[in-house]
């Protein structure tokens, strides 16, 4: 999710378990609208989002919010940079703006084997062809290691 999104979120109930909804208000989102269609998607969580979603939901009362401001309504994008940072120091890992989790995301997924359709899918992307125009240098490090991997076979078969 892109950083103008968070203020928007809210919880919807999924048929199937492990999905949660990534789908901006565009009534009240303060941060402005997504660029395109894709942005309006569903995610798969892994099991412990799912139950740290589940307590955060429990904060909020009746509030469709996911994120929600000290007093209850939407929370300004400039509290999220602020725990965003504090979460960083206490870490002691660099500053870095909220969008560069995004890539973060992709890098990491992308150099773990994951589908590029997949993470385009799930970056909200248009097309898988921006996603691999946009993260050639993971994937061109990918097609290294197994050309390396495919000689190593190639040598210890002759």
């Amino acid at each position: 999710m892109a950083r103008p999104e968070v203020g928007g979120h809210r919880f919807r109930t999924r048929k199937s378990p492990g999905e949660a909804a990534d789908r901006p208000d565009r009534r009240r989102n303060r941060g402005g609208t997504p660029k395109t269609k894709n942005a309006y998607r569903t995610l798969p969580l892994a099991e412990d989002t799912i139950q740290v979603l589940k307590q955060q939901r429990k904060k909020g009362d009746s509030s469709p919010r996911v994120f929600l401001s000290s007093f209850g309504g939407p929370i300004s994008l400039g509290s999220v940079l602020h725990m965003l940072h504090r979460v960083l120091k206490r870490a002691g890992l660099p500053r870095v703006r909220f969008h560069d989790l995004r890539h973060t995301f992709a890098t990491l997924a992308l150099q773990n084997g994951v589908d590029i359709k997949a993470v385009s899918g799930m970056m909200g992307h248009f097309s898988a062809g921006f996603t691999l125009d946009t993260y050639a240098h993971v994937t061109t490090a990918a097609q290294k290691e197994a050309a390396r991997a495919t000689e190593e076979v190639l040598t210890a078969a002759l």
